[in-house]
C-alpha cells in the first residue's frame, strides 16, 4: 500500500510560523493571525489557527523560510479544514506564487530532506 506522503504531488515539510491575513469583501486584508504551520511545500502548506476559515476562501499567507531572511508572502485558497475540540487545521494551496518564492520553498525543502 502506498503511503499518503508518497503520492503528494510535492514533498512537505515542516517549520515555525506563518502570519494569515483574512481578505474582507472589499479586498483589504484583516487583522492577521499568527499561525502554527504544520508543513509547507511548493504549492502549499496546512496550519493550524484560531480563527474559522473556509473552504473555498481566499487568504493571503506571509511566512519565512527558517535560516533564511526572505519572507514569502502569497495569496492561497482554502481547500480543506478540520476542526478538532481544542484547533482548527487548515490546508491550503497557493495561488500566483511568484517563480523565484517557489524556487526558494524547493530549495529549503530539499535541504531539509538532506539533513533528515
Amino acid at each position: 500500500m502506498v503511503n499518503q506522503a508518497e503520492k503528494r504531488r510535492f514533498p512537505r515539510v515542516s517549520v515555525n510560523f506563518v502570519t494569515v491575513e483574512v481578505y474582507s469583501e472589499s479586498g483589504e486584508p484583516e487583522a492577521p493571525e499568527l499561525s502554527f504551520v504544520i508543513n509547507v511545500s511548493e504549492d502549499g502548506m496546512m496550519f493550524r489557527g484560531q480563527r474559522m476559515y473556509d473552504k473555498a476562501q481566499r487568504i493571503l499567507v506571509t511566512f519565512t523560510i527558517p535560516d533564511d531572511d526572505a519572507v514569502i508572502r502569497t495569496d492561497a485558497v482554502v481547500i480543506h479544514r478540520q476542526e478538532l475540540a481544542t484547533s482548527k487545521f487548515y490546508g491550503i494551496q497557493f495561488k500566483d506564487i511568484c517563480a523565484s518564492d517557489k524556487h526558494m520553498i524547493r530549495e529549503f525543502i530539499e535541504r531539509y530532506l538532506k539533513e533528515s
